[in-house]
């Protein structure tokens, strides 16, 4: 049985995968979810993009290839719904990530996660450069230590109970 996309009732939904493309000189990576096609979740991304990029995320365009990062001061103080949108540019960016293995994290003395979440989630700095940002604009001020980690291995809660 086909499944027709949810947003456009034209395209082929398809299976649940993530999608790499390019627009504007960028590589976007993306979660197509099992009810849009693949074009709508392009779509969805560049218009994201289109309509917010250039507030959240600084382009420094190099002759090989073009550097991304944060604008951690434009994120400071935005509503809940803007920054929403800033996380969700910079999880298809790859400034940041859901995945914990070789990215870091910032971690108050507690110890408590003080990285970006979105929702639930908290999210993972896929560099060092950027959690020293993100920690010297949102962070600097805090009466709470903290530190940055780099989580080199991850082992799962299955490998873990294995016997």
């Amino acid at each position: 049985m086909t499944i027709t996309c949810g947003r456009c009732k034209v395209g082929r939904a398809g299976k649940p995968c993530e999608m790499s493309f390019l627009h504007a000189g960028l590589q976007f990576t993306v979660f197509k979810n099992g009810m849009t096609c693949a074009d709508c979740a392009r779509l969805s991304a560049t218009k994201l993009w289109d309509e917010y990029g250039d507030r959240f995320v600084a382009v420094d365009s190099e002759p090989s290839a073009a550097r991304v990062s944060a604008r951690w001061k434009e994120y400071e103080g935005t509503s809940v719904d803007d920054e929403e949108i800033a996380l969700r540019l910079f999880l298809m960016l790859r400034i940041l990530s859901h995945q914990p293995k070789r990215n870091w994290i910032i971690i108050a003395t507690g110890p408590i996660a003080v990285s970006p979440r979105l929702g639930l989630h908290p999210l993972f700095f896929t560099s060092e450069g950027g959690a020293r940002e993100y920690a010297k604009v949102m962070l600097a001020g805090a009466v709470h230590s903290w530190e940055l980690w780099n989580i080199q291995r991850v082992i799962p809660k299955e490998r873990v109970l294995d016997k």
